[in-house]
């Protein structure tokens, strides 16, 4: 996309290709015949936030591939497990924001198109994302009204509600949710958010002064029920290294191409792909374009 809005030779070696005749006015029309300064700022808004990817080195390897090996309905649908590392120390701020808010959209996206299923077919599958503050988004937020329909179970953790830099998604996250759990916390504002919850069970005080690893929870039932305390038990076995290694190598055998492949790739010069299909008389036909759109590859 970068390329397209900034580079008009891989424009018009990419036009060639196009069978889809609006697709086809409005490369050539509306941005072919633009004015340098109105390209600028038609695509200003779109190169930046492209922008923050190009900046990255895997964002780059990951994003520039022609099509995705990741399902995101199969995974939804057929109870797959996907988990993602976006920690800022491996990707940077910008780029581990970025990677995850648009995994978060997939799976909306993947959710929303069971719209289709009948009810009994949709399998029930089960979200987890920590540190939720820094991926939430307001349509990802508003879906948490639709989110049982679809049969999709968010489990949403973070430090403070005061980590969300829009107060109002807080009322909607409180507004939707059916399970609150929480630790301790030193912040007074957290206690005035989460304390009506459990009121008039719990005092105020109550949930600052929490021992460690000890929690209150209210549940989610059809009758009201009383709030209730418990501890976290703290686990004493690091897993298995092996089979973790086993797993991730599968996987990547599966999913992933090889690094020196794709650096490879990159360095081939841009008009020679996409390259553009004979269509003169007698010649061959265009292939169809793909109709999926590109995904993330490797997480």
């Amino acid at each position: 996309m970068f390329d397209l809005l900034n580079d008009p030779k891989y424009r018009k070696s990419v036009i060639k290709t196009l069978e889809d005749k609006n697709l086809i006015n409005f490369w050539k029309n509306e941005i072919g015949k633009a004015g340098d300064m109105q390209k600028v700022k038609m695509a200003a808004g779109i190169t930046a936030k492209i922008g923050r990817f190009l900046f990255s080195a895997s964002a780059r390897q990951i994003l520039e591939q022609p099509k995705s090996t990741i399902d995101f309905d199969e995974i939804i649908n057929d109870g797959k497990i996907l988990i993602c590392n976006f920690s800022k120390g491996l990707l940077g701020e910008d780029t581990s924001e970025l990677f995850g808010i648009t995994v978060l959209a997939k799976l909306q996206l993947a959710s929303l198109r069971r719209a289709r299923l009948e009810q009994s077919k949709r399998r029930p599958f089960y979200l987890y994302v920590d540190e939720f503050q820094n991926f939430a988004t307001t349509s990802f937020v508003q879906m948490l009204s639709e989110a049982r329909k679809y049969k999709l179970f968010l489990t949403m953790a973070e430090q403070s509600t005061s980590q969300q830099s829009d107060q109002q998604m807080v009322s909607i996250i409180m507004a939707n949710v059916g399970t609150v759990i929480t630790f301790r916390t030193g912040n007074p504002q957290d206690e005035r958010v989460l304390l009506p919850l459990f009121s008039p069970y719990i005092e105020q005080g109550e949930i600052s002064n929490l021992p460690a690893f000890n929690f209150y929870a209210k549940l989610s039932a059809v009758k009201a029920q009383e709030p209730l305390s418990g501890q976290t038990l703290l686990l004493s076995d690091d897993g298995d290294i092996k089979t973790r290694t086993a797993i991730v190598e599968h996987s990547r055998s599966v999913f992933a191409k090889k690094q020196e492949v794709i650096e490879q790739e990159q360095e081939q010069p841009k008009a020679s792909k996409p390259k553009a299909e004979k269509n003169k008389k007698g010649g061959a036909k265009p292939k169809p374009q793909p109709t999926s759109e590109p995904m993330i590859d490797e997480l």
